[in-house]
Order: C-alpha cells, then structure tokens, then sequence
C-alpha cells in the first residue's frame, strides 16, 4: 500500500510552516533545531539543551515510515493534504498533551495523531540544567 500513496513527511519550523515542502534529502542536510517545529522562537532560544527523539530526526522519520498508513476511506474519498499535530515533551521525556494544530480532516488528522502517540521517550529539553517541557509542532503531508 505504501508504494501506492506517496506520504511525504516533512518537519519544519512552526513559525515558517507552510509552503516549505522538503524531500528527505533535504531534511537530512538541516540541523536538529531546524527540523523540529518549535512553539516560537523565543522558546526556542531559551533551551539549553535540545530534546532528543532515541535516533534524533532520523527515528522520527522511521517512526512515520514504519506506522502511518493512509486512511483507505480518506483514499477512497480522495482527501489530502497537510495537517499539523501539536505536542509537547515533558520534563520526563514523555509525549503530552497530542491535539491537531491544523486539520485536514478527520480521517487524517486522527491518523497522524495515532502515529505521534507510538513514539519512544525523548531525552528532555534542558534550562539551566534542568529538564523543560517543550512544545512541537509536526507537519504530516498527505498526498494521493
């Protein structure tokens, strides 16, 4: 099934999400800070220390390779395109507080939801030597 749908993955700054579609080529050649969306700027010049996903942006883009599927209904309807999921990492590590920051439609927003909800514990931003929750933005791009 996969061969047939063609999912681009992509993650960017929140700030300049949008029209910034990468390839995995292009991801690859970006630094950790800028693959990861953060809430804001400012958060994000106020960590010390980065979180780190177990395999950094490399075992993020296997998770999403090995678990997102294309809703067959949403195929069958033909919907597609991007949606945005919010979370944070907390200061154990853990992915919290998951909700849809830009919808699509249901279809594929609570397929994208599913897939952030499998991933591992992160190692947790820090400031000033002690662990901060942090939050993310990630863009799923759904095309048929």
């Amino acid at each position: 099934m996969k061969n047939l749908i063609i999912i681009l993955f992509v993650l960017v700054h929140t700030v300049s999400y949008g029209q910034s579609k990468l390839t995995p080529k292009h991801i690859e050649k970006r630094n950790y800070q800028e693959v990861i969306g953060f809430a804001d700027d400012d958060e994000k010049q106020d960590i010390d220390k980065f979180p780190m996903y177990p395999e950094g942006k490399k075992g993020v883009h296997k998770l999403v390779y090995k678990h997102l599927m294309y809703p067959p209904m949403a195929k069958k309807k033909g919907i597609q395109g991007d949606v945005i999921i919010q979370f944070f990492v907390d200061t154990v590590g853990e992915v919290v507080d998951i909700k849809v920051y830009k919808s699509v439609h249901p279809l594929l927003d609570q397929e994208a939801i599913r897939v952030v909800k499998k991933m591992k514990k992160w190692v947790p931003a820090q400031k000033d030597g002690q662990p901060i929750k942090v939050d993310f933005k990630l863009p799923f791009v759904f095309r048929l």
